[in-house]
C-alpha cells in the first residue's frame, strides 16, 4: 500500500438534468462506490431504517440541495435513498454526534492545509484530506464540472456529490476542514460541502467567493482555507453556523487544522486531547512552510505533507493547487 498519482478524471455536465450527471461514473465506479458505502453504512448501522428514510425526507421538505443527485447514486447502486442522503450529510452528522454526546457515534474529519507564496510560481495550495475510510483512497477522482464554457476542478470521492476540495482555474482554489461544534447542525441551511461547491460553480472571482464563503448561513460550522492568484491572497474563513471570522494572509505561509484560531471563536474549541492533536499538525505544517527551507521550491514544497503527523494514518488524499497556473497535483492512498 502506498500513495500512486494515477487518478481518473471525470467531466459532469452541469447542463443536463441532475439525475443524468453521474452517469458515466456510476457505470465505472459502480463495485469501488458499494465498497465504500458498505463501509461508511457501519456509522450508521445502528439507526433505524425508517429513521434514515425520515432523514431522507426531511432533508428533501426544507430545500437539501442536489438530492436528485443523490437519489440517482442510490437507485443505479440499489441502495437505500435514506442511506445514501445520510452518508452525503457525514459532515453534519458528524458534528450532530459530537453535539447529542457520541450517541451517533459518526467519525470525525481530520485534515491540514498551507497556502504560501513561492517566487516564480506563485501562490500554491497544499493540502492532506484525512477521513477514516479506507476506501477513500481507491475511489478518489478529478471532476471536471463544465457548464458551458465555464469549468472547475474538484479532488472527489466518487459517490460523494458535495465538493471537499476545489479550483476555478486562474481565479482561486477551495478546500474544507472539519471544525468543532458550535451548534446543533440544521439541515435547512448550506451543507458546509454543498455550498463549497456553489461557490466553484457561481463565483468568478476570489472577492465573491470571499463574500459568499462569508456571509451565507450554514448548517454548521466549519474552517475554509481560500487560495487566490496574487501574492498574499489567501485567508482562512473560520465558520459557525451563522457567524465568520476572517484570518487574513500575513505571514510567509497561511495554516489550518481543525481548531478555530480567532478569539472570537476559541471557546468552541474541542477537548484537550483532540485540540493537542490539531496544534501539533498546525504548528508542523506552518514550521515546514515559514523555516524549512528544503520545502521552498515547486519541486519539494508538496513534500510537506509526507511529514508526520500532518501525514497521518487517515490522510487519503494529497493535493496541490496553483490556481494562477490552473495547475493541480494529486496523491491518493491505496
Amino acid at each position: 500500500m502506498g500513495y500512486i498519482s494515477q487518478t481518473k478524471t471525470y467531466t459532469i455536465d452541469l447542463n443536463l438534468p441532475e439525475e443524468e450527471r453521474w452517469q458515466k461514473v456510476i457505470k465505472d465506479d459502480k463495485i469501488a462506490v458499494k465498497k465504500l458505502i458498505n463501509e461508511a453504512k457501519k456509522d450508521i448501522s445502528h439507526v433505524p431504517r425508517f429513521l434514515r428514510w425520515i432523514f431522507r425526507k426531511g432533508y428533501q421538505l426544507v430545500g437539501g440541495y442536489y438530492t436528485d443527485e443523490m437519489d440517482s447514486w442510490a437507485s443505479s447502486l440499489d441502495v437505500a435513498r435514506g442511506d445514501v442522503a445520510m452518508l452525503q450529510c457525514s459532515y453534519e452528522l458528524a458534528h450532530f454526534s459530537e453535539y447529542v454526546g457520541e450517541r451517533i457515534p459518526i467519525r470525525p474529519f481530520g485534515c491540514t492545509t498551507g497556502v504560501k507564496w513561492l517566487k516564480g510560481v506563485g501562490m500554491v495550495h497544499l493540502r492532506n484530506m484525512d477521513w477514516p475510510l479506507r476506501n477513500i483512497g481507491k475511489t478518489t477522482r478529478l471532476f471536471k464540472f463544465t457548464n458551458g464554457n465555464r469549468h472547475f476542478i474538484a479532488v472527489g470521492v466518487s459517490g460523494f456529490v458535495g465538493v471537499l476540495s476545489g479550483m476555478l482555474p486562474g481565479a482561486y482554489s477551495i478546500t474544507m476542514n472539519y471544525s468543532p461544534v458550535t451548534r446543533r447542525p440544521r439541515l435547512m441551511n448550506w451543507g458546509p460541502s454543498f455550498l463549497l461547491r456553489d461557490v466553484l460553480e457561481e463565483c468568478d472571482t476570489y472577492e465573491d467567493a470571499v463574500y459568499y464563503l462569508k456571509n451565507e448561513i450554514l448548517s454548521t460550522g466549519v474552517l475554509y482555507t481560500i487560495c487566490g492568484t496574487k501574492k498574499g491572497q489567501a485567508c482562512i474563513i473560520e465558520r459557525t453556523g451563522d457567524k465568520a471570522s476572517v484570518i487574513k494572509m500575513k505571514d510567509k505561509s497561511l495554516v489550518s487544522a481543525n481548531h478555530y484560531t480567532s478569539n472570537k471563536f476559541k471557546n468552541y474549541n474541542f477537548d484537550e486531547g483532540l485540540l493537542e492533536w490539531s496544534l501539533t499538525r498546525y504548528d508542523t505544517m506552518k514550521d515546514l512552510l515559514e523555516y524549512q527551507r528544503k520545502y521552498h521550491s515547486k519541486e519539494n514544497i508538496f513534500k510537506c505533507l509526507n511529514v508526520e503527523p500532518v501525514f497521518n494514518d487517515d490522510s487519503y488524499q494529497q493535493m496541490m493547487f496553483i490556481p494562477a497556473r490552473d495547475e493541480l497535483k494529486v496523491r491518493r492512498w491505496v
